[in-house]
């Protein structure tokens, strides 16, 4: 039979921040984790001069679309399955919909996905711990430790976020969509030669 190579693009999974968050997870920097928020919004009207497939519901919505990129990031992050998944859907459905998914994992591990169409942009992840929180505000942003929240700490998270940002401004490759569609390219051209 002939055989076909095939790849989702889970690009997020290749982001340097995201890999880091799983780390710090792995190596237990804020102790054993209970709660955790992945946040992922889109206007995904911008993208309907581009294909509409969005607003019509056989896709899926939100849920198909940007549930699957969080659910594997998930995955990546805490490196097991849920016990138990539930769902929440509300607005008017197509380019206005909302889906709230909370999972949850054995040993008290709680973790909720925001996932939404027809808002403003936000990409986001709070992983919460015993001994602190590891917060990514926007993916372009740090990822951060967070132990004892304080105001001169935040304005300086605030700064290096800025900065970091502006960097990947200016170096385009170096932004998360960029960086992370050509590593996950890159990744899906590597296994090529092996599977011959």
């Amino acid at each position: 039979p002939a055989w076909r190579n095939l790849m989702i693009n889970f690009n997020r999974r290749f982001w340097p921040n995201y890999r880091w968050l799983a780390e710090r997870v792995a190596d237990g920097t804020t102790g054993a984790v209970n709660r955790a928020r992945f946040t992922l919004h889109v206007d995904a009207g911008q993208w309907s001069s581009v294909s509409d497939h969005r607003a019509q519901a056989r896709e899926g919505g939100p849920l198909y679309d940007l549930g699957s990129q969080m659910l594997d990031l998930v995955f990546v992050t805490f490196g097991r399955l849920p016990d138990e998944v539930q769902a929440r859907r509300s607005g008017s459905g197509g380019m206005n919909e909302r889906v709230e998914v909370t999972l949850r994992f054995a040993g008290g591990l709680v973790v909720d996905c925001d996932l939404a169409y027809g808002c403003r942009p936000i990409e986001s992840v709070s992983i919460t711990g015993a001994r602190g929180t590891l917060q990514l505000r926007n993916p372009n942003f740090m990822a951060w430790v967070e132990r004892r929240p304080s105001v001169p700490g935040r304005l300086v998270r605030s700064v290096a976020d800025f900065a970091m940002l502006g960097y990947r401004g200016l170096v385009r490759s170096r932004s998360m969509l960029r960086y992370s569609v050509h590593a996950a390219l890159e990744s899906f051209i590597s296994t090529l030669g092996s599977t011959q």
